[in-house]
């Protein structure tokens, strides 16, 4: 029933049909290269928190810990944040090196 409603109200707003063009809003190839030269600084990732990066998704805003703009496909948050296990007492982070320069000119 919903998705019966859902196609209706996509036909009546003419998004659909009429040759209307979808646009696709994808991270930009400058921000997703500064975050793939980040990654090359982490040196311990003991979550696999990084692990979507770079992988076979080519948007950066699809990849974990990412959040990009619905209107303009900038990276406007990451969320890297650790974890702690309270079962083994332990917290797991990110840890490396990361220069400004690996955000020039980004």
């Amino acid at each position: 029933m919903l998705f019966v409603a859902f196609t209706c109200l996509l036909f009546s707003s003419g998004s659909v049909g009429d040759n209307a063009a979808v646009k696709l809003i994808r991270c930009k190839d400058n921000e997703r290269q500064a975050l793939l030269n980040f990654k090359k600084g982490i040196v311990e990732d003991k979550i696999g928190l990084l692990s979507s990066w770079g992988s076979q998704e080519e948007d950066c805003c699809k990849w974990r810990g990412i959040r990009c703009s619905n209107t303009t496909g900038h990276v406007i948050l990451l969320d890297l944040h650790g974890w702690y296990d309270y079962g083994t007492d332990n917290f797991f982070y990110l840890s490396g090196k990361s220069s400004s320069s690996a955000w020039e000119p980004y």
